[in-house]
Parts: C-alpha cells; structure tokens; sequence
C-alpha cells in the first residue's frame, strides 16, 4: 500500500513511520521541509501523489491562532479532498486528540481545530457516502519537540506539575493506526493510557 503521513520527524508520525516500513509499505513522509502546513497556500499548490492511504498526523500548535488552525485543520482537510479526489478508495485517517471529547484547558485553538478535523469526518461522508475516513483520538503520548517553536510551554508545564500522569508511547498510537488501516472500517479509535477515561 503506498502511504503519505504528515509530520514524521518525531513522536507519533515517526512511530508509525517505522511500523508501517516494517509491514512493507510504501510510505511517503512528508514533514515541514517539504510542506509547510501552516501556509494554506502552499499546501493548495501542492502536488499530491496518487496514494492508498494518507495520514493527517501533523498537528500541534502554531506561531499564531490561524496556524494552528491551518496546522491542524485546513491543512488536513485540503489533502483529504485532493486524495480522495485523485482515488475515491483512498483511506484517510485523521489523527485528532483526546481534547475532542473534553477540554483540558489553556489551549483553546488546539482544541477547536481538532474538533472540526472530527467533524469533519462526518461531514465529508455525508457528501461521499463511501468514503473510508478513519479517525484516531489518541491521549496523552509523550512527544519530543525542539526548541524552533515547536515547545509547547502550557503542556510541558502542565506535566511538570502532575508527575503522577501517565503518557502513552508514540509506538500506542502508531499501532492503534496500523491496525484501523488493516480494518478498513471507517470508525473512531480513542486510544487511552492506562488508567485514563475522557
């Protein structure tokens, strides 16, 4: 199956990155170097290869509300309609979060932004009956950010607060993705540390 995945550099992309090498896919990886997702022009002009499956996990918190937005939302949503366009048996799989079902605090675009990628998913088979859209709401996941802006502050001084907290490993969510892929069912898979309940 040839697979594009959004945000591969660290943390959950790149867990599944590795996965779905190892179950022999053909991945394509496609990071801020070769897309940035935060400038909607750019991803409107972008040539999108004729996939199987696309994987919107790129995601997190821009410089400025409307990059998150962009990030989180726009951007997704323009490369499913263009990969659905190009193959109408393509999987989409939007990997969301955990804030769709509750909102934690102090990152209120975060949250909204994911909401609309999930209601989104319901939307586009409203218009696209057939169309296999798969979300994935994963909890907490430890994740590595660099010191280019990708800190989020709020988040690493929430966990410094609560130590007790248990944080899934990116490799979790990696195979909650393998698997609802192997499924083709278009459903949502919330994907819990242990011991958390939204």
């Amino acid at each position: 199956m040839k697979i594009l995945i959004t945000g591969t550099t660290s943390g959950i992309g790149a867990a599944t990155t590795k996965l779905l090498k190892l179950q022999y896919h053909d991945v394509i990886e496609l990071n801020r170097s070769e897309l940035d997702l935060t400038d909607i022009q750019a991803v409107t002009d972008y040539n999108l290869p004729e996939i199987d499956c696309l994987i919107n996990n790129a995601g997190g918190k821009g410089r400025t509300d409307q990059d998150t937005v962009n990030l989180n939302f726009l951007s997704p949503v323009i490369l499913a309609r263009k990969a659905y366009q190009q193959n109408p048996n393509v999987i989409i799989v939007n990997v969301t979060s955990s804030y769709v079902n509750k909102y934690w605090g102090n990152d209120l675009m975060y949250s909204v932004s994911k909401k609309a990628l999930a209601a989104f998913r319901l939307d586009m088979r409203v218009d696209h009956p057939n169309a296999m859209i798969i979300e994935i709401r994963p909890g907490l996941t430890r994740q590595k950010y660099d010191n280019d802006g990708d800190v989020l502050d709020i988040f690493n001084d929430w966990r410094r607060e609560n130590p007790d907290i248990t944080f899934m490993a990116p490799e979790d969510v990696a195979n909650a993705i393998s698997q609802a892929i192997q499924k083709r069912k278009p459903s949502v898979y919330v994907v819990m540390p242990p011991g958390h309940t939204i």
